[in-house]
């Protein structure tokens, strides 16, 4: 979806929150389409032509870079979404170790090696615990070690979303005592961090957290190539910093 469909979204939602009575129906009479267009369009079934995306443009007042960005986006080629391993079980237990993650990472750059001691080094673990890690990776077909190179077997991880997890949070929790550890020793044209406190609409919420999935999807194809060097880690929180007074 695009920021088109999710600005119609929101103005439904606007709209029906002031006016209970207002339905998609009356929206859709609001921009002359008949309604059962407008639910096809918000759906992603249905396109627009360009005089009707103007004519909707003018009568909610939506940018012209909104809609420039429909258009685009819309002859744009689709991009085929990477397929991702779900941990479940024992697997999932793992997740709080965050050197899982960088060995399979690790095997994406143009030198790596599958000796422990050289993986240890590279990441600032024990060589122990790369060794035991190496074995776990290996064991569940994670990795392969062959010619002494890393090569990841199994497609990107990945871990269901909004679904309460002890082991889950340990990795978050380990993610951002690194961030505190490289703050302080890392230079600061080697990293980014970075940070934007906001007001916001609770009822937008899911949709934000959509964008910041999508985000985190998007932005390692930028660097991610076969002359890959480094494993970098990056990270996104959002949190709310004031509280909501209960109705009494």
């Amino acid at each position: 979806m695009t920021d088109l469909h999710e600005r119609l979204r929101f103005e439904l939602v606007q709209r029906k929150s002031v006016n209970p009575r207002f339905s998609l129906r009356r929206m859709a009479a609001l921009l002359t389409m008949s309604p059962t267009h407008l639910s096809l369009f918000l759906a992603g079934k249905k396109g627009l032509s360009a005089d009707k995306l103007q004519h909707i443009a003018g009568v909610l007042q939506i940018p012209d870079r909104t809609i420039a960005d429909f258009v685009r986006n819309r002859h744009a080629p689709a991009v085929k979404a990477r397929s991702r391993k779900m941990l479940v079980g024992e697997e999932l237990s793992v997740i709080s170790d965050w050197y899982y993650f960088a060995i399979l990472s690790l095997a994406k750059t143009n030198r790596n090696s599958a000796n422990p001691a050289s993986v240890a080094i590279a990441l600032g673990i024990s060589t122990r615990v790369a060794r035991e890690a190496l074995a776990y990776l290996r064991a569940r077909k994670f990795i392969s070690t062959a010619g002494g190179k890393l090569r990841q077997l199994s497609a990107p991880i990945r871990t269901e979303a909004d679904v309460a997890s002890l082991n889950v949070r340990a990795y978050h929790r380990r993610n951002l005592q690194l961030a505190a550890e490289k703050l302080e020793t890392v230079p600061i044209d080697e990293r980014e961090f970075g940070s934007i406190t906001f007001a916001a609409d609770e009822r937008r919420l899911r949709a934000l957290k959509e964008h910041v999935r999508k985000f985190l999807e998007d932005a390692p194809p930028i660097a991610e190539n076969p002359s890959a060097t480094r494993v970098y880690t990056l990270a996104c929180q959002l949190f709310p910093l004031s509280n909501v007074e209960k109705k009494k």
